[in-house]
């Protein structure tokens, strides 16, 4: 009865902690360090623009739904540029607290991610950190990292559950067969990339989005940020062309 009667209050004391709030879920990646200590930043919001003005040069003549269904590779394609300057883990106080205590290599989409030059190109900038003792082979086309995709969160209209579907992947067709490469990635260095974004940001709707890259067997997955897809698209991305 004592056992009952401690096991009930113990039970009790925990849902006042809680005080009916959720635990949010902290995105790690393989990292016991939660990046809200790590990254103190101001979160970046991606302009939202009006998908008839953006794409006005692929659909005039032919209709968004002729373009969404045959020539939407625009959209598809993730282009991600690596850095040219590769630096020690160490030397960053952001990346050094991202992976301590942890041998990892880690994508990090950062919280002010956004930038756009001065002609106009935007991008998504994050880290790829190889914060092991080990040499990374990292796969490249140009000056592109390959074998890179993107996915986002949706409801699948058939089972009604959220998934994660793959949205963007790199090309895998170059003109020159000279152009694949493989990059001999050094232990404990890290480097900022980025990732195209000029046809991101077309709609309204708010879907958790993340940059997966495959390296042989493994699949390294980002931490999420929030972009916004057209309600119209949202089937192509689940069905395909179909």
């Amino acid at each position: 009865m004592k056992l009952i009667t401690f096991i009930l209050l113990m039970t009790l004391f925990a849902a006042c902690r809680n005080n009916g709030q959720k635990i949010p879920d902290i995105p790690t990646n393989g990292n016991v360090m939660p990046t809200t200590i790590c990254d103190t930043g101001k979160v970046s919001i991606l302009p939202v623009k009006d998908f008839r003005k953006e794409l006005r040069i692929w659909t005039e003549g032919t209709g968004f739904e002729w373009f969404m269904k045959y020539r939407q590779s625009v959209l598809k394609d993730a282009k991600a540029w690596s850095g040219k300057e590769l630096i020690d883990v160490d030397s960053n106080k952001l990346i050094s607290c991202l992976v301590e205590g942890n041998e990892q290599v880690k994508i990090y989409i950062p919280n002010d991610f956004y930038s756009k030059d001065k002609i106009g190109n935007e991008y998504i900038n994050f880290f790829f950190i190889n914060n092991t003792k080990d040499t990374i082979l990292l796969p490249m086309i140009d000056a592109v990292i390959r074998n890179l995709n993107t996915r986002v969160n949706l409801q699948n209209d058939s089972t009604k559950h959220l998934q994660w579907i793959q949205f963007q992947e790199t090309a895998k067709f170059v003109e020159c067969g000279n152009s694949y490469w493989t990059w001999k990635f050094p232990p404990k260095k890290f480097m900022k990339c980025q990732l195209d974004c000029q046809y991101l940001n077309l709609g309204d709707k708010k879907v958790p989005y993340t940059i997966a890259l495959e390296l042989g067997k493994d699949t390294i997955i980002s931490n999420e940020i929030e972009v916004n897809v057209m309600p119209q698209q949202i089937r192509y991305i689940i069905n395909g062309t179909k």
